[in-house]
């Protein structure tokens, strides 16, 4: 599975209600999601720290949460975790990882591209 290049635009100190990825197999077949887990992150640049956001499926307190239904992959974005960031831009991926596929196609990127932060004026 390639990685969908979609850029994002956040609106700081709102909740961005997010994307939905929807992942299909290399035949075109929804794929199951059971038993996955996905993390993503926004940096500054590529390989870049700190991470300026994580999302994960299991997050931890001021994390981003990824939700995983049927083939669908949501991430989102609430105002709380983003009213105090301090930077207009970044980049990002989503990866997914599957503990049962074969070795070598267990993790795989979702998509990835530039965040932009549409800064907030009334807080």
């Amino acid at each position: 599975m390639a990685a969908v290049k979609v850029d994002l635009t956040i609106e700081q100190g709102s909740d961005w209600p997010g994307l939905a990825f929807p992942i299909f197999d290399s035949e075109g077949s929804p794929y199951d999601l059971s038993g996955c887990s996905a993390r993503g992150q926004i940096r500054r640049v590529a390989n870049s720290d700190p991470a300026l956001f994580t999302w994960s499926t299991s997050p931890a307190t001021g994390e981003g949460l990824i939700t995983l239904a049927g083939n669908i992959l949501t991430i989102r974005v609430l105002g709380s975790e983003s009213t105090s960031w301090d930077w207009n831009t970044g980049r990002y991926d989503i990866q997914l990882t599957n503990p049962a596929a074969p070795v070598g196609q267990r993790v795989f990127r979702i998509a990835d591209g530039a965040v932009y932060l549409d800064l907030e004026v009334t807080r």
